[in-house]
């Protein structure tokens, strides 16, 4: 149970309250008994399950941001977006290694916390409020996968990845994952429109861009307090997103669309030494 809000330092209703603060939106907002503003807080609320013996573990997680309830109450009114996400992982232990199976995704808006599109103070549950910045008079586009915070694809997509960690090479790892992505921005809440598409969406978008990466690393020890680890990753994108100027809505931030055609491979390597003493 989180309640995320803005333009204080500390709310007591919701330091207080003894029940999931999705009631307190219904009792303070729209005036009853004094508003807040529907834009000034957000509920989210999260469920989980695993279990766990000496050879496997299983889990699943769901966060939900919004339900659309008029679907039950009002199914005539106005639909508002379902903003769902969700995760699992199996894993299971075998005399040649440890294999695992993880899957996760997120509904379009997921990550966009207000209502107000034409709110500059708004942006998603990010780490920066912005994600372009400007390198040798270019623009340079912050990987998303840094950016957003809890699940790093944040909205509309899915992801799956298969890892591997043999039993006999201690230290090694490797995976492979193929992600899903639409369209996407964590600082325009409705992306190119003033407000957000009646509905749950979740990847509807004419053009879809596809990522399919293999990954290896390799952590060991030099000596008791220095440590190293290395990993190279390669692939291929299809249809990869590029940076989209949005000036016809309230914002006018802008996203990333998935763009036909737009073809490439991947390849990352990164390698590290760590110290660390204790006194």
């Amino acid at each position: 149970d989180v309640a995320v809000y803005v333009g204080q330092n500390f709310n007591f209703e919701y330091f207080a309250n003894p029940v999931p603060s999705f009631f307190i939106q219904y009792v303070n907002d729209a005036g009853r008994p004094y508003p807040e503003g529907v834009g000034e807080t957000n509920y989210i609320s999260g469920f989980f399950l695993d279990y766990t013996d000496i050879d496997r573990y299983y889990y699943i997680q769901v966060l939900v941001d919004d339900i659309n309830m008029n679907r039950f109450i009002h199914p005539e009114s106005y639909q508002n977006p379902d903003k769902i996400a969700w995760s699992l992982g199996l894993v299971q232990k075998t005399n040649i290694g440890t294999f695992s199976f993880y899957h996760a995704g997120a509904t379009k808006y997921t990550f966009q916390p207000s209502a107000e599109s034409g709110n500059q103070m708004f942006y998603g549950y990010t780490y920066y409020p912005y994600f372009v910045y400007t390198m040798d008079e270019k623009n340079v586009v912050l990987p998303f996968e840094l950016l957003y915070a809890g699940y790093k694809y944040g909205e509309n997509n899915l992801a799956f990845m298969v890892n591997y960690i043999p039993s006999f090479i201690p230290g090694f790892n490797a995976n492979f994952e193929f992600v899903i992505l639409g369209e996407r921005s964590p600082v325009n809440a409705w992306n190119d429109r003033t407000t957000y598409l009646p509905g749950t969406h979740l990847l509807d978008d004419p053009v879809k861009e596809y990522r399919a990466i293999g990954t290896i690393s390799y952590s060991g020890g030099i000596s008791r307090n220095l440590k190293f680890w290395a990993s190279v990753s390669a692939g291929f994108i299809w249809n990869a997103s590029t940076l989209v100027e949005i000036s016809g809505d309230n914002v006018r931030k802008p996203l990333l669309r998935p763009q036909e055609g737009n073809n490439l491979p991947f390849f990352s390597g990164n390698f590290g030494v760590s110290f660390r003493k204790s006194f």
